[in-house]
């Protein structure tokens, strides 16, 4: 599939509060390697391949492993998850789809069990985000195969710091 439109090339200004909500999650107390389970399991239910793609990388560079990064998908049914993973993971499914069906009411309160309150908000910031680079990169074509120089842009601070 060929990218049908640059949008940061054409509107950068856009992404800015998308990127500034990034800076905020990575400062909120959420461990990185459950927001990149959240990150995967979004795009995954919106079929974002850059995302998948770029989203596979920061987990292995993490040093998740393939079992729980691939495995995502079937959450449910796998042993690989901690209990406050899988109701973020549940959480992220509810919001992701809200447009399907309503969050199950006690879902909040289940959440509640694992994560404070203003880690239910971050956490809901997350999936509110990863849902935008969702549609934004699914609404463009953008190809999974920028997802290399994407993770390298990202991280190439932090490797040169290493």
């Amino acid at each position: 599939m060929s990218e049908k439109l640059d949008m940061q090339s054409v509107a950068p200004e856009v992404f800015r509060p998308l990127f500034e909500s990034n800076k905020l999650l990575a400062a909120s107390g959420l461990e990185q390697r459950l927001l990149t389970l959240v990150e995967i399991r979004a795009s995954q239910i919106n079929g974002c391949a850059f995302c998948l793609a770029l989203h596979r990388r920061e987990g292995e560079a993490a040093g998740e492993s393939s079992d729980r990064l691939f495995g995502v998908a079937a959450w449910h049914d796998a042993p690989w998850y901690s209990e406050r993973e899988r109701a973020a993971l549940e959480w992220t499914e509810a919001i992701t789809q809200i447009a399907k069906e309503r969050p199950a009411g006690d879902l909040l309160d289940r959440m509640k069990q694992h994560f404070t309150e203003r880690e239910i908000v971050y956490l809901t910031v997350a999936v509110n985000v990863i849902n935008s680079y969702n549609r934004f990169n699914v609404a463009f074509g953008t190809s999974p195969d920028r997802a290399e120089g994407v993770f390298n842009m990202l991280h190439s601070a932090t490797r040169a710091t290493a």
